[in-house]
């Protein structure tokens, strides 16, 4: 519709580009001196911006605000009080072993349960049809878990009980979180795509 009236489209898309690049150097060289600097660093920044937008939906910066200090909140506060709950209920080894394992997976379950709940996120972005435009539809992903879904929820609760049973051994605990962590993952993108 612009070109319609003289812009240069293909200018335009190079131009931002080129700035969100020269912005992203600029973070860099700012970040750089406070944190050491490796080619992965922003991928654990790119995973909760994932998680914060699965959650909250695709609409508005608003609800990514939202979102994210949902996301926030249950990571301080699991961290703060998951341990010492675990302490109460277990021996002191298991739950000490344990304990990391499971607040570092809080925010992946918050995402699962909200995609298991509400699969578009908590405060949906409003359909092109709905808004008069002739977009093409998403298939919904479905409500009721498939069979693939419900034995990986399945695998998943076994490997929960895992660190029970091996007495809180920290290698099979990081194990296993780790195995947990990959396998909300995967089961949330299962959600995401429908199948």
């Amino acid at each position: 519709m612009v070109a319609a009236v003289g812009v240069n489209v293909r200018l335009l898309f190079t131009a931002i580009f080129v700035l969100g690049a020269a912005l992203a150097g600029l973070a860099s060289l700012a970040v750089g001196p406070v944190i050491s600097v490796d080619p992965t660093m922003g991928a654990v920044v790119l995973i909760l911006a994932l998680v914060v937008i699965v959650i909250g939906g695709i609409g508005s910066i608003a609800v990514a605000l939202v979102a994210a200090l949902i996301v926030g909140v249950v990571d301080a506060l699991g961290r703060a009080f998951v341990p010492g709950l675990l302490t109460s209920a277990l021996p002191h080894n298991v739950a000490d072993a344990v304990g990391p394992a499971l607040t570092s997976m809080l925010i992946y379950i918050l995402m699962a349960a909200v995609l298991l709940l509400r699969p578009r996120g908590l405060v949906p972005a409003p359909s092109a049809a709905a808004s008069g435009g002739s977009g093409t539809s998403v298939r919904q992903a479905p409500l009721i878990p498939t069979r693939e879904a419900a034995v990986g929820i399945a695998l998943l609760a076994a490997l929960a009980l895992v660190p029970l049973v091996v007495g809180g051994q920290p290698f099979y605990v990081a194990l296993v979180s780790r195995l947990m962590i990959f396998g909300i993952a995967a089961l949330t993108l299962n959600l995401l795509v429908g199948f």
